[in-house]
This record gives structure tokens, sequence and C-alpha cells, in this order.
């Protein structure tokens, strides 16, 4: 199962948490990222709206200019 969003934040909050990413999809103007839904997947996704996730900053803005810039298919994070 795939889980896809444009919000930029999310993604990379779920790229640095480890998640596996499968790539971007592009529909005009509007870039989506997609996700593999694995174990915590859900719960990760919650907390991220909760306010909750506490995530190391310099990776995670990292993984935000990644994703931003990227139009390749795939983008690699360290896993959990």
């Amino acid at each position: 199962m795939q889980y896809k969003t444009g919000d930029l934040n999310l993604a990379a909050s779920l790229l640095t948490l480890g998640h596996r990413f499968i790539g971007v999809e592009h529909d005009g103007t509007v870039k989506r990222f997609c996700f593999d839904v694995e174990e915590e997947f859900e719960i990760d996704v919650r907390n991220f709206f909760n306010n909750r996730l506490k995530l190391p900053a310099r990776s995670l803005l990292d993984n935000a200019q990644v994703l931003r810039t990227s139009d390749q298919s795939s983008v690699y994070a360290t896993p959990r």
C-alpha cells in the first residue's frame, strides 16, 4: 500500500524517520511524495499532525531540501 502527500514537511519528517520513500509523482504543477505504508507509519503520520515527533533538526532540513529539489524517482534515507 502507498501513501502520497503533497506536504513537504510531512514527507521530510517521514524520510527522516526512515520510512521507505518510493518516489516523486508529478500531476501538472502538483508534486506528491510517495511512501510505502509500513509498520508504525500511521502512528508517525498522526504524531506529525499532533506535533509529537522529535527529530534531528539537521537531518530534517537536509531531507526537506533533497525532496524540494528532487525530480528523481527515488531518494535514499538512513533506515531507522
